[in-house]
């Protein structure tokens, strides 16, 4: 097994504790205008408007580059880096003016898809919207003209499509914890901003929204076969129904619009009854769908068991009964292994479950002392499809930032 990493000196412990004392100048102001601005905090805001953390990242298929995102004073910019040769390294995007965001890899390998705020003449300045670039070519296109909240973006296995959550017209971000603007109208029906899959086909842009009007959808994964998606939802407004929401799989094409509930936890038996589910996975097979279910009070704090139903429903399974660690992220490795992602006291542990024997395989596992992530969502990690490569960001209270670390690890 071997890592690299390449690390910029700077401490999140240090970015942190500058957070909380750049705040404070705002509420001194309001307490007591008649006292000066201390100038060590100036100091600390200049420093903190330098500051460049790396954010979301995104291993190729082939396990041979990636595509990362580096964080500065009110916008992003991707870098590409060979792991073979990280000197290689390059920064690709719709523009340096704008900020781009959330890389992610087509199934082949050769085109990157992300986020861009650089808007097309005649659109609305900072409205974010999806480009591809064709990696041989550098010929950057942008593929979306829509106007509201874009986010997760995720390419269908063929090739063809991209999926992405999407709020249209949205005033707000979207989200269990996200705060809303007043109500004005008649509660529960005025005002209120559904997030919807969205897909667009990356040939000639054509655009759609799959999921019905009336359902929040929290999170989303395209079937194998590129048919069907699974996600996570639960009846507008999503601000208030993240904790009663439900498994469905819904057809792309033919009967769009038409989700089948395939688990709701209010009608299970056992531990998971009542409680909140998260990430689900479709096995490779398109037979059974992995998911996190757990007492999970917020959307984002994951953390719970792993459990197994079919794609077709049925009574969920748990895999991990018992386990001393939190899985908080899963990704499929093959038609009998599960990697994981968990909370491991104040650190992480990555895992490879093997469903035959339920247990962990011991040569993949590996713990680190900080936090891990990839910015998909909680301690996610990206992982290569040819040579189980891992990428992912380590951030802690002592540690510096990692834009790149990697492992040959899950097989």
């Amino acid at each position: 097994m071997t890592f690299t990493n390449r690390c910029a000196p700077f401490s999140t412990f240090s970015l942190f504790l500058l957070t909380m004392i750049s705040a404070a100048p705002s509420f001194a102001q309001v307490t007591s205008s008649a006292k000066p601005m201390d100038p060590r905090l100036t100091a600390i805001h200049e420093v903190m408007d330098k500051t460049q953390s790396p954010g979301q990242v995104a291993i190729s298929p082939d396990g041979t580059t990636v595509a990362w995102t580096l964080r500065g004073k009110g916008s992003s910019q991707i870098h590409l880096t060979e792991l073979a040769a990280p000197s290689k390294d390059k920064i690709v995007g719709a523009g340096q003016d704008c900020s781009n965001a959330s890389p992610v890899w087509s199934p082949d390998g050769q085109s990157l898809a992300f986020t861009a705020t650089c808007a097309a003449k005649g659109e609305k300045q900072g409205q974010a919207q999806i480009f591809v670039l064709p990696i041989k070519t550098s010929q950057t296109k942008q593929i979306t003209h829509v106007t509201g909240s874009i986010a997760a973006p995720e390419w269908s296995l063929d090739g063809k499509k991209i999926g992405f959550l999407f709020v249209e017209n949205a005033t707000r971000t979207a989200g269990a914890l996200d705060a809303m603007k007043p109500w004005d109208g008649v509660i529960g029906e005025d005002g209120v901003e559904v997030q919807r899959v969205g897909v667009v086909n990356v040939a000639d842009g054509t655009f759609a929204q799959l999921t019905p009007e009336k359902l929040h959808v929290y999170e989303f994964q395209w079937s194998p076969d590129s048919k069907q998606l699974a996600f996570v939802a639960a009846p507008a407004p999503g601000e208030n129904n993240w904790w009663v929401a439900q498994l469905y799989t819904e057809q792309v094409d033919g009967s769009a619009g038409q989700p089948k509930s395939i688990l709701d936890t209010t009608k299970v038996d056992g531990p998971l009854h009542g409680l909140q589910i998260a990430v689900p996975r479709w096995s490779p097979d398109g037979t059974q769908i992995a998911f996190i279910g757990g007492l999970m009070s917020d959307q984002g704090s994951t953390g719970g068991d792993v459990y197994l139903v079919s794609s077709k429903g049925g009574e969920p399974k748990n895999v991990t009964p018992g386990r001393a660690m939190s899985p908080a992220f899963i990704v499929w490795v093959g038609d009998d292994k599960i990697g994981i992602s968990e909370h491991e006291g104040g650190g992480s542990h990555i895992a490879l479950l093997d469903l035959a024997t339920g247990s962990d395989i011991p040569e993949y596992s590996v713990s680190f002392p900080e936090s891990i992530g990839s910015g998909q969502s909680v301690m996610s990690i990206s992982v290569a499809d040819s040579s189980g490569t891992v990428a992912f960001v380590r951030r802690s209270f002592d540690f510096v930032f990692c834009p790149v670390f990697h492992g040959y690890l899950l097989h």
